[in-house]
């Protein structure tokens, strides 16, 4: 935290993907997240992952415009909010109805469509396009059959997720498919279709996957460093940017931006 604050002093927030803590009950675990002073200087969008799914996570988070789901397990619902002219929309996806997760972000849409909205970002933990063990599992796979065609419908520019404890940033991604010419100049691209997908890798170095030893034809970048890493997303009213950085040298991992006219 310290040398990605101290690398980008002007953060607004922290977007978490997920897993605050190990054990959700855990007083002792909520105690350490909290511990650290940026912590308590910097606001913090926090995500439900599958080690978050308890009562207690409710006791120590406070979200905006929080819906309802018939399975939360617990933890909570999806949440959305605006900050300059991006809407951020954060998924519980210990909740598997997909159907309840697309009204909502349907819904947080139509509600923002005033505001003159420029970029759309969702947000959730259990990676459905990653590189680790999760990414073929069962549950997995109806995440995303069930949220790609809303994601794709509502034009969101990013996916932002975790679980899998490795890194994997996506080609742009349309109907289940890898747009592979919409990457130009490098890493940027301009006035892209289809929506990009990162996963990111544990930011506290607390546990590290291997990586599948398929070929992912979604992956565009892929790592596995063993070292903690962030990713510094940077918006401006023409480019949404995402640059990775692992904190034991600050080299940077991999970078890529959206260019819109």
């Amino acid at each position: 935290m310290e040398k990605a604050i101290s690398k980008y002093p002007e953060t607004s927030f922290i977007q978490s993907v997920g897993d605050q803590v190990d054990d959700s009950e855990s007083e002792k675990d909520y105690s350490a997240y909290f511990a650290p002073d940026i912590m308590k200087q910097l606001p913090v969008a926090t995500t439900i992952g599958n080690h978050d799914n308890a009562k207690y996570y409710g006791y120590h988070f406070n979200v905006p415009n929080e819906t309802e789901l018939e399975d939360p397990g617990n933890a909570g619902g999806d949440y959305s909010f605006t900050y300059g002219d991006v809407l951020f929309m954060n998924l519980n996806t210990n909740s598997g109805n997909t159907e309840e997760h697309v009204q909502f972000m349907e819904k947080a849409v139509e509600d923002t469509a005033d505001q003159a909205i420029k970029w759309k970002i969702v947000v959730f933990h259990h990676s459905i396009y990653s590189v680790g063990g999760h990414a073929e599992e069962e549950e997995i796979l109806k995440l995303r059959e069930g949220l790609v065609p809303a994601i794709d419908a509502l034009d969101i520019d990013a996916v932002l997720m975790g679980h899998d404890h490795s890194y994997a940033r996506t080609h742009q991604m349309e109907n289940f498919k890898p747009l592979k010419g919409e990457t130009v100049k490098g890493d940027a691209a301009k006035s892209p279709e289809g929506t990009v997908y990162i996963t990111a890798n544990s930011s506290s170095g607390s546990k590290f996957y291997d990586l599948a030893d398929g070929k992912e034809p979604y992956v565009a970048v892929k790592a596995q460093l063993e070292v903690p890493t962030f990713t510094n997303v940077a918006i401006t009213p023409d480019s949404l940017s995402f640059e990775t950085y692992r904190t034991d040298t600050m080299q940077k991992v991999d970078a890529y931006q959206i260019n819109k006219e």
